[in-house]
Order: structure tokens, then sequence, then C-alpha cells
């Protein structure tokens, strides 16, 4: 190793040959021992994999058989990734909030550009209580503030940031009701 690299903790490698050599002497940690790397090829990254196994306890035919299954089942994967119907949000996907597969799908339907869900925070619950209960002629939270500014004014812009800023953190339409009459807030892109 270099001595300038003396204290890098680890370097990836580009070696597809790691775990094809076993010292015949030892005992295998497993009965099939998969190891697989990323590696970069001529056209981008490649998964490059190698299947050991000990001679006299699984047939190589068999080890074949696994091993274009696995691919089969790694190109269907990698075809779906690709697809347009790829994607979408799974319980596990969302540490914030607890709901189910049905409760999410039903929010990704309603809100197709949803990049994540979280819970409201106590004030927006709040906010979002007191305007649902009102008459939605009067808004007791609105404030109003004058600013007097000097210097030349990008008018596009200034509409722009000033239109940016006075959206509501959580527009009512923008809060669902899910399980239990729980409340959240979701994130779209624009």
């Amino acid at each position: 190793m270099p001595g300038n690299l003396g204290d890098v903790g680890w370097l990836p490698v580009d070696d597809a040959d790691i775990g094809d050599v076993q010292n015949s002497d030892l005992p295998v940690a497993a009965v099939l021992d998969i190891n697989a790397v990323t590696t970069t090829g001529e056209a981008g990254p490649v998964l490059e994999a190698t299947f050991a196994f000990p001679s006299g306890v699984l047939d190589s035919e068999d080890v074949e058989e696994l091993t274009a299954l696995w691919v089969r089942a790694l190109t269907g994967l990698a075809r779906h990734a690709r697809s347009v119907d790829a994607g979408g949000f799974t319980p596990s996907d969302l540490d914030l909030v607890h709901l189910d597969q049905a409760a999410i799908d039903d929010i990704e339907s309603r809100y197709p550009k949803l990049v994540d869900i979280w819970s409201m925070s106590p004030l927006q619950s709040g906010l979002l209580f007191h305007a649902e209960l009102s008459d939605q002629s009067v808004d007791a939270y609105i404030v109003q503030l004058v600013l007097e500014l000097g210097g030349t004014l990008d008018r596009t812009r200034f509409r722009a940031a000033a239109q940016r800023l006075s959206r509501p953190a959580c527009k009512p339409a923008d809060c669902l009701r899910a399980q239990h009459g729980r409340r959240f807030r979701t994130d779209r892109r624009t």
C-alpha cells in the first residue's frame, strides 16, 4: 500500500476475483458463498458476482441453475426499476409516520409527485384545526407586515419570492387525515 494511504481505513478494490480462492484446509463458513461487487466497466457500473461452494456438498449444475435464476431475478428487478410504473413508497420508507401500504397507496394516488410524508407539528395541527373550524372568511393567524425597500427592484423575482413565502407550510389540501383521524403533511415535487 502506498505510504500516503496508510491512514485510510480501507479502499474499494476493482477485483472480480474476490472470494474465488479458498484455503482447502479450512472448513467452509457457508454451503454457498456469494460475493458481489460493483465494478466500473466501459458502459458504466457492472455488477459482478462469484458463487463459491465446497465440492461434494453442492453439485455444480445446481449452483449454475441457482446462478441463472439469480441473474434472471436481478435482470427483472433492473428492468422494473427503469419502467414508468416503478417506485412508490412502502411503510419502511416513511420513518416519521405510521401508515399501512393501503394508506400510502391512497396518498400517492392523490399526490402523484409525492416526495415525503411527515407528522404535523403541534403548531401545524393547531392552525389546521382552527382553519377547519372557522367559516373560512376570517383567518386569525394572518399578520400584515410593511417593508420599505430601497434600490432597484426586480419585480418578477420579488413577486415570485413573496408568493413562495406567502404559501402556508401546510395547506389544508396538503394535510391528510389517515388512520384513526391522524393528520399528516405531504411534500410534493413542484
